[in-house]
């Protein structure tokens, strides 16, 4: 089994620190519902997702979903 949180529980937190903290602690992913502190439309920029995959792969840890 595979561990991950969600970022509503830390909406004050950039996505760096959101899956920085990910890694440190030993999550093997997050599932993204805010972006800047706002919930995430469903009408999201590609290249958006691409950036925030990026980074959860440069920290070490999946990006599970965007919801």
């Amino acid at each position: 089994m595979k561990i991950a949180y969600s970022n509503l529980a830390c909406p004050e937190w950039s996505m760096d620190e959101v899956f920085t903290h990910a890694a440190k602690v030993g999550f093997d992913g997050v599932e993204i519902r805010l972006l800047d502190g706002n919930v995430i439309p469903y009408t999201i920029d590609a290249g958006l997702r691409q950036q925030t995959m990026k980074l959860a792969s440069d920290c070490g840890v999946n990006e599970i979903c965007h919801s």
